[in-house]
């Protein structure tokens, strides 16, 4: 993973400080914005929602790995397609070449219109990733959301949620800091003129102020924290859950710190780079314990001592690579515009993994409108099962389920959703058996396989859970509920 190597010889390296300039010329922040300011589809906030006005003219536009829906104007839909390639050409080559199967891997984003995706997001939000947490869906296994609206942090937060997605593919059981501080890390990378650039930061530290403040250096968005708010080393690697804590204040100091020993790794420390790699490798090995292995690998390197001197000099390396076939590969993507049947399907899916207070009327319109149609009914039901299923209405899952399997009882993604249903409210063992035994015959995805290793698991068959997870992960190696199987102690059968 040496950068310098990856971005060849001929690579500059340069060096940023809060006010120098990268190779003499700024970056061009706002090449997002340019194309977002022709949008078409604007609403008044204050009209009452109907799903039929919200799903004419929307877009299906396919490039090698992007997969964009939206009923933004078909050339700004085809634009941002074949910039969020390069993007992710960039990244797959440069930051996370480890990622498998990259030429199979298809990136689902929806842009949708600022009206519409602040009542999925809340005011104020840029942009975020949305994971269904099911694999019931055919090559639906998250949903990258964006407004029309994309102002200057447009790229940064699409190449902060792609690395979270290579990530999770290089290493399935990568801390929360890793992967944080690799997205933070990674969200700059910039294609331009011929050349990838990577290294630029998104945060600064200063001695002053006890409150983060956003600037602009360089046309690129800048948090600036105060050193005094940075957790510390050892706070940040122990942490196994989000690093959202508290208040702004603190969830920005801790993505600060995260992305900090990442760039110290990546870029300034020459001396622990070894030691940074083995730990990579180390940690892609099933059962390690990532805080553990961090603790052996840097054992006594003063890293709290020479990180807070590293952040509060403020100059960073960069590198830049010699000029690049990214930037200059002609993307064609393939359009096509999406009947309003698919649409509101697709919107469905949306509301019932966002799931708030404000989207239950919306999921309710589109579902009832897909379940008009008979080509797309059947997935209707399976979208209100599983929205059903998040707001643990296991009874209303399973009648959703019933539905569809009267007419398709041999169908792998319904037994499946019906074998998690009874898996998520704890079924008596015999229940779980019989619906396993109607999934076994015609399981072919990782998921289901998964899900009958959960089965047997729970049904205390240790070596059979074990074989079941194993096949789930050689078709999916980033499915961690197949590890935890793999990894879990023998369980007791579930008493009725």
């Amino acid at each position: 993973m040496n950068r310098r190597q990856q971005l060849g010889a001929s690579g500059a390296v340069g060096r940023r400080g809060d006010g120098a300039r990268v190779s003499g010329r700024a970056w061009s922040a706002v090449a997002w914005l340019c194309a977002a300011s022709i949008t078409v589809l604007s609403q008044a906030s204050g009209c009452a929602y109907s799903a039929q006005k919200q799903v004419t003219g929307w877009w299906m536009v396919e490039t090698d790995n992007i997969q964009l829906r939206s009923p933004i104007r078909r050339s700004t839909a085809v634009w941002f397609a074949g910039e969020m390639q390069r993007s992710y050409d960039a990244l797959a080559r440069y930051a996370l070449p480890c990622a498998a199967n990259r030429e199979h891997d298809r990136v689902k984003v929806t842009i949708l219109s600022a009206f519409e995706f602040h009542r999925l997001a809340g005011a104020g939000a840029g942009g975020f990733y949305q994971r269904a947490g099911v694999t019931w869906f055919k090559d639906r296994d998250g949903e990258l959301l964006l407004p029309d609206s994309l102002g200057v942090t447009a790229r940064q937060t699409f190449q902060h949620e792609l690395t979270h997605r290579l990530v999770f593919a290089c290493f399935p059981s990568a801390p929360t800091w890793l992967n944080e501080g690799l997205a933070a890390f990674f969200e700059t990378i910039q294609v331009d003129a011929g050349t990838v650039t990577l290294g630029r930061p998104p945060f600064a530290v200063s001695s002053a102020g006890i409150s983060p403040r956003r600037t602009v250096i360089d046309g690129q968005p800048v948090w600036i924290m105060p050193v005094s708010s940075l957790p510390s080393v050892g706070t940040i690697v122990a942490t196994r859950g989000g690093l959202i804590v508290h208040n702004q204040t603190t969830t920005l100091a801790a993505y600060a710190m995260a992305w900090g020993l990442v760039h110290f790794f990546e870029l300034g420390a020459p001396d622990l780079s070894a030691r940074f790699e083995a730990y990579l490798a180390a940690i892609q090995q099933p059962g390690r314990d990532p805080v553990v292995l961090f603790a052996t690998t840097f054992e006594n390197v003063p890293l709290q001592t020479r990180i807070i001197e590293y952040l509060r000099r403020g100059q960073f390396d960069h590198l830049q690579s010699a000029p690049s076939a990214i930037a200059a590969r002609v993307v064609t993507p393939q359009v096509r515009e999406l009947s309003e049947d698919d649409a509101n399907l697709h919107l469905a899916l949306l509301y019932a993994m966002v799931r708030t207070d404000h989207t239950r009327a919306q999921l309710a319109e589109h579902l009832a409108l897909a379940k008009q149609n008979p080509r797309t009914r059947q997935t209707a039901y399976l979208v209100s099962a599983f929205a059903l299923l998040r707001d643990k209405d296991f009874a209303g899952a399973e009648r959703e389920l019933q539905e569809i399997l009267r007419s398709s009882p041999d169908n792998a993604a319904f037994l499946e959703a019906h074998l998690d249903v009874l898996l998520a409210r704890k079924a008596p063992v015999p229940e779980l058996q019989v619906a396993a035994e109607r999934l076994r015959p015609v399981a072919a995805t990782a998921g289901q396989f998964c899900s009958l290793a959960e089965a047997a698991l729970r049904a205390g068959d240790r070596k059979a859970a074990s074989e079941l997870a194993s096949r789930g992960l050689e078709l999916d190696p980033r499915l961690v509920v197949c590890r935890s199987e793999l990894a879990a102690p023998l369980a007791p059968p579930h008493q009725p």
